[in-house]
């Protein structure tokens, strides 16, 4: 509790202009000791008035807790295997987020060197599509411009695995997962100097619409639209419940929500990096120019681009019109080298477990299929918070 009051105490000058990092400091948690435990919560789903209070309990202390066993009885452990997926969705349309190096919302650079936060290029296609280029190996990476750390190579801005894969059968040398493929946490790498993917972008189904009670309603029947325990300790059911499935690759830069988030794995695993609210400082967050990717030609008249073979032609990172910023950090939290000071929390989250992260609490995202042309999904449950941290 000291630590964290000591942190929150002074806050430089910027972030009078970045409000999500000002309310993360006056919500200050301690770190776990010992770090994110871990909770068997078998029992759960058979008696959700005591799954209710035990989980109220965790929920108001405001740090992050593993759970086990209490989603142990959806069918989606069992049989959402690619081939189960065709069959349930097959042709029907869902929203796809494409990148050339597997970072969206990110800091990369430009072809001219500007540094830019840039969103992925969002493109609709049947979900059978979208599971084609999931199965469709990645092409190897190739020597390029460098990242935003001045390296060249793949996601972590190094070369990419054997045969187009995600890296190694763990990751780097620093134990992170971070895929192979695409260019480096900067983008440059991805640039016209030297196309690091000659044959399709990185592709995520991540949208943030409710997308399990819309674009994938036939797999309701598969898992729960809400958890009974945790909408009697918030008081109300969730705000969305999200479909998440994505490829080794595709990875999420360091951010913090608004809303609580009860994350589950269903197949393969994840791996979170964690720092708590007021630690937000350490990120060094300021604005960037906003950028997309945009698909199309690699002739063109924007100035500020980045070049990336990507499925139907090139991805281009294009800056916004009417321009704008967008408040960033270029910190890899999943670099153990460039992340040394500032020490985030790890854990990783298997297929059945469910993480409950609270809101404002920074978090980067890697991922890990269960075997090669094959992805991680997930499903998550946005809720309002509720009550104070007891510290």
């Amino acid at each position: 509790a000291e630590e964290a009051a000591a942190s929150s105490e002074e806050a430089p000058a910027c972030e009078e202009a970045d409000p999500l990092c000002s309310l993360a400091l006056s919500s200050p948690v301690p770190r776990p000791a010992g770090g994110v435990p871990r909770l068997d919560a078998t029992s759960w789903p058979r008696d959700p008035p005591l799954a209710a209070a035990q989980f109220d309990a965790l929920r108001r202390r405001r740090q992050p807790v593993v759970l086990s066993g209490c989603v142990g009885h959806w069918p989606a452990l069992r049989c959402w295997s690619h081939a189960y997926l065709r069959k349930a969705l097959g042709g029907k349309l869902v929203h796809v987020a494409c990148t050339p190096d597997g970072l969206g919302d990110a800091v990369t650079r430009t072809a001219s060197g500007e540094q830019v936060f840039v969103k992925p290029h969002e493109a609709v296609m049947p979900f059978s599509a979208f599971v084609d280029l999931i199965e469709t190996p990645l092409q190897p990476a190739t020597r390029g411009g460098g990242g935003a750390d001045g390296r060249s190579g793949g996601a972590d801005g190094r070369s990419g695995g054997a045969e187009g894969d995600s890296g190694g059968e763990e990751g780097g040398s620093d134990g992170s997962w971070r895929g192979g493929g695409g260019g480096g946490a900067g983008g440059g790498g991805c640039g016209a100097t030297g196309d690091r993917r000659a044959g399709r972008p990185v592709v995520y189904a991540s949208h943030q619409n409710s997308s399990l009670r819309t674009e994938f309603e036939p797999l309701w029947r598969d898992v729960d639209l809400s958890l009974a325990w945790a909408d009697a300790a918030f008081g109300a059911p969730p705000a969305a419940t999200n479909f998440w499935m994505g490829e080794d690759a595709a990875r999420t830069t360091v951010h913090a929500d608004l809303f609580d988030n009860l994350y589950v794995v269903v197949r393969g695993r994840k791996r979170f990096a964690l720092l708590p609210p007021q630690e937000g400082r350490a990120l060094r967050r300021r604005p960037y120019p906003a950028a997309t990717y945009r698909e199309g030609a690699a002739e063109g008249t924007a100035t500020d681009r980045t070049a990336a073979a990507a499925g139907r032609g090139v991805l281009w990172a294009e800056l916004d019109e009417p321009t704008s910023e967008e408040m960033w950090s270029a910190v890899d939290l999943e670099d153990e080298g460039s992340a040394a000071e500032v020490r985030p929390l790890r854990v990783e989250v298997s297929a059945g477990e469910l993480l409950y992260l609270p809101a404002l609490w920074w978090h980067a995202v890697s991922q890990r299929a269960d075997g090669p042309r094959e992805s991680t999904i997930a499903v998550n449950y946005w809720y309002e918070p509720q009550g104070s941290s007891e510290t």
